[in-house]
């Protein structure tokens, strides 16, 4: 018989989203996870103090500034990593803030928000009948969990940074 040979696969820089939804797995620590941001506009503008406060005139204003930039929609387009926002996101964030350091405590106040509404490893079992798909999918929230972690203190630590400059 033809001697084994081992075969190796590159996945390439993937998110656990793509992974899951091509190959069928997630990765436990996956350096490129992302966390998708769809809400935060909404969030901004009805829960967040110091963005909620401000006069539809002045949301218009920035939202306008946005657009300005090409950054229409990215508020809620752009992705969370472990290491933070992405420049454009930072930059949508920063003129909706004001400044760049509310942007990164606003977007690190996101994070812990999306955090505690994430479902639990007890609602993964549950949702899914399968013991394989359940602890696929408790893999994947832990995942995305670690991730806005990651990100909630990389933001924490570049607003510090930025208050302590001025």
């Amino acid at each position: 018989p033809p001697p084994q040979i081992q075969v190796f696969l590159e996945y390439g820089q993937k998110g656990n989203d793509e992974l899951l939804l091509m190959y069928g797995f997630v990765e436990a620590n996956n350096p490129y996870e992302e966390v998708s941001c769809q809400g935060l506009e909404s969030w901004l503008r009805t829960s967040h103090p110091p963005t909620r406060s401000l006069s539809a005139d002045e949301w218009a204003t920035r939202t306008a500034r946005m657009e300005e930039a090409g950054l229409t929609g990215t508020l809620d387009s752009g992705t969370l990593n472990a290491k933070g926002a992405g420049d454009q996101l930072q930059m949508a964030a920063t003129i909706a803030c004001g400044s760049d350091a509310s942007a990164c405590a606003a977007l690190a106040s996101f994070c812990r928000a999306m955090i505690k509404e994430q479902p639990s490893r007890q609602d993964a079992r549950a949702a899914t009948p399968s013991a394989a798909r359940a602890q696929t999918f408790a893999t994947f929230l832990a995942s995305k969990r670690a991730t806005l972690k990651a990100a909630d203190a990389a933001l924490r630590k570049r607003a510090d940074a930025l208050k302590r400059k001025h």
